[in-house]
């Protein structure tokens, strides 16, 4: 397998302002190429994994998308944003890219692109080779997310009637109505019955004005498909469609994927934290893990903030416990750390020692330990 980096350049003002500027390197995936039998070629990759990665253990869940090669940096975007806010987990991005856009996103062949058809053959390169591959390489959880745009969106309607191996679908202004609204006709009770507990989220774009002739179409196909899916008895609580009356087909993507990860993740955050018990805490990521049949923990943000209000409050051993399941959670040298400061903060200066020594595990040179050198002040 080869890969390369691929690297966003950034310019960071000193105090000096423009006449102090350093050029800063941030990596924001890597591109891996592999080599596909069932495609009978070699094929391209973009991955982004969460900022914790490195530090801790864990596995988290992918988020996979059609177009990788011009959505992968917005969609990172959004993942990091989203996360950080705690609204959805830290999540791993793969971005895939294209060779050839209609016949991989396109189910069936039609005239009106004689280089159509190849769905179904894609689709299979992508359960068969792609997600193996990723799961193999990196610490998963098993939850995926396939998300595409207008082909990309008909492509992955096509992998949810299939009920193949993901648990939500994001289609943004979908082309429904490809060859004749194909996928319409290949739905039928039994698949709906099948993905009925998978989330399927859907957008139309409202402003149709820059090509009001090629799109006066798709409206149609989407609102007929959806009511399909409702009237074969889809889980109401599971497909949405929502209309974007501010975008045109080519603006609605970067919407889509904010709104649509947001509804699959939708009681992924938790609502009054600073009335809730810890036991609510972990209670409600646990009962999240027992209905996906998926590991959700706690967001390490999430705990430092909740944390951060009993200080506030002067609820001191709740602040403890908070920071002894973020450790628990999340072993790294910056959960350690707070946890040393938590003890300091109560002047418990020998057992903030010890966090503190493991903190300095991740960090050799001890630059993650900065609260006044509080690890060197004990010990001497």
């Amino acid at each position: 397998m080869w890969k390369k980096i691929i690297i966003v350049f950034i310019t960071l003002l000193t105090k000096q302002g423009l006449f102090g500027q350093l050029d800063e390197k941030i990596l924001l995936g890597q591109e891996f190429y592999i080599r596909s039998e069932v495609l009978d070629e070699n094929r391209s990759y973009i991955v982004g994994l969460p900022e914790s990665y490195g530090e801790t253990d864990n596995h988290y869940p992918v988020i996979y998308m059609t177009d990788g090669d011009y959505r992968f940096t917005y969609t990172s975007g959004i993942v990091e944003f989203l996360s950080k806010g705690s609204e959805i987990p830290e999540s791993i991005v793969v971005g895939i890219t294209n060779t050839n856009r209609t016949r991989d996103l396109t189910p069936t062949y039609s005239d009106y692109d004689t280089a159509s058809g190849g769905g179904m053959k894609f689709l299979k390169f992508i359960v068969e080779e792609l997600i193996p591959e990723i799961d193999n390489s990196y610490r998963t959880n098993g939850f995926r997310i396939l998300a595409g745009h207008s082909y990309g969106g008909l492509f992955s309607g096509y992998a949810y009637i299939n009920n193949s191996p993901f648990d939500a679908f994001i289609a943004s202004d979908p082309a429904f109505a490809w060859d004749n609204q194909w996928l319409a006709s290949f739905t039928t009770p039994e698949n709906v019955a099948m993905v009925k507990n998978k989330k399927f989220y859907l957008t139309n774009a409202d402003n149709y004005e820059r090509n009001p002739d090629v799109f006066e179409f798709m409206r149609p196909a989407v609102e007929y498909y959806y009511a399909l899916l409702k009237n074969m008895g889809s889980n109401q609580e599971n497909i949405r469609l929502d209309y974007l009356p501010e975008e045109n087909h080519g603006t609605c993507a970067y919407m889509s994927w904010y709104l649509g990860i947001r509804f699959v993740y939708n009681g992924f955050t938790m609502k009054n934290v600073e009335e809730l018990t810890i036991k609510d805490i972990v209670d409600h990521y646990s009962q999240l893990t027992d209905k996906t049949g998926k590991t959700f923990l706690p967001p390490e943000q999430l705990v430092r903030n909740i944390a951060q209000k009993r200080k506030e409050k002067g609820v001191q051993e709740e602040v403890l416990e908070l920071m002894h399941l973020n450790v628990k959670n999340y072993p790294s040298k910056r959960t350690y750390k707070a946890l040393g400061d938590a003890y300091v903060d109560i002047g418990q200066e020998k057992k903030a020692s010890k966090f503190y020594k493991k903190a300095l595990e991740f960090d050799s040179e001890g630059t993650g330990v900065n609260k006044g050198n509080k690890l060197n002040q004990i010990n001497n």
